[in-house]
């Protein structure tokens, strides 16, 4: 079967919202899957990846053991919509909001494996709210822009999903994560865990790389070691006048003594693992005397170890 084009249609209470088997391609607007034993799969029997499967503005939610299950397909979009209170009732292992397997098939249809924009996650149970998994031996990518991530008691209360995004890699499948402009948050009553990281790397020693930038994590707890790749901060100073000649998010500027200064930062929230470049115009070195989350103490000395003035200082805070 190919092509199916499905609108306006509630799937309610089923075993299976939808399942799609040997089904080329797929598009599904403003439908809800809510409410069924297993929400919507799709996967290859005989024929066909489910490849270029659309999804716009469709609910998919209160289903007790999944939300979504694509397996082996390429090229899986979700614009808008939600995936919510998916998991946490049902008897099936695992259990997720949203999961996409490219699996060992020669060859692998596609090298894009999913895109969620702008979609609302809340409440998923088990492994959490995004699963993907690549062991194709093929390279692929997940891109997950401008989504919502809220953590609470889902179905059942206490019983928390593991991750917001779970990236699990096998067989050297060299797999590129796109995280960009999402929000990562508790909700109510939730208490944040180091053991429920925003993402969360099943397989750390598999080829991974991971494209952060922009998003907004509210618990230091839970979000990532690594710093975004966002330039947070900037400032040129000229250390012998005491005074800042250009300046980007800098809330002040402190001059505690000859070569010794002081920046806090004025960007929304806090970083704990700033990547920090500091620069003189003259044989001057950068020592960080104190890193905090909302600014740094540094000294520039000379050769000689002596703290000392120069009139050209650039300071760039990545995180």
């Amino acid at each position: 079967m190919s092509h199916p084009h499905v609108e306006d249609v509630v799937c309610f209470q089923w075993n299976y919202g939808c399942s799609c088997v040997d089904v080329q391609d797929g598009f599904f607007a403003n439908c809800l899957f809510v409410y069924n034993l297993h929400g919507f799969q799709a996967y290859r029997n005989t024929f066909t990846e489910p490849n270029n499967f659309t999804f716009v503005g469709c609910i998919i939610g209160g289903n007790q053991n999944f939300g979504v299950d694509i397996q082996g397909g390429g090229s899986t979009n979700f614009s808008g919509g939600s995936i919510e209170s998916n998991g946490g009732v049902g008897s099936d292992p695992g259990q997720w909001g949203a999961r996409i397997i490219l699996q060992p098939i020669n060859p692998e249809e596609s090298s894009s494996g999913v895109t969620f924009n702008a979609t609302y996650f809340e409440r998923n149970a088990g492994y959490g709210d995004i699963a993907f998994e690549n062991s194709s031996g093929w390279q692929s990518t997940l891109n997950v822009v401008g989504c919502t991530f809220n953590r609470a008691d889902p179905l059942n209360t206490g019983h928390y999903g593991t991750n917001c995004v779970r990236l699990e890699i096998a067989n050297n499948s060299a797999t590129t994560a796109n995280i960009t402009g999402c929000g990562f948050k508790g909700l109510g009553t939730y208490t944040p865990s180091s053991a429920r990281p925003y993402i969360g790397i099943v397989t750390p020693t598999q080829p991974l790389w991971i494209c952060d930038s922009g998003n907004i994590y509210y618990s230091s707890l839970e979000a990532p070691p690594w710093p975004q790749g966002n330039m947070l901060a900037a400032a040129v100073i000229n250390g012998t006048a005491g005074t800042l000649t250009m300046s980007k998010n800098i809330a002040s500027f402190t001059k505690n003594s000859t070569g010794n200064y002081s920046l806090a930062w004025a960007f929304p929230g806090t970083t704990s693992n700033p990547v920090i470049s500091i620069v003189g115009n003259a044989t001057v070195f950068p020592v960080l005397a104190t890193v905090g989350t909302t600014g740094i103490t540094f000294i520039m000395e000379n050769t000689s170890g002596v703290a000392t003035d120069t009139n050209y200082v650039s300071v760039i805070v990545y995180g």
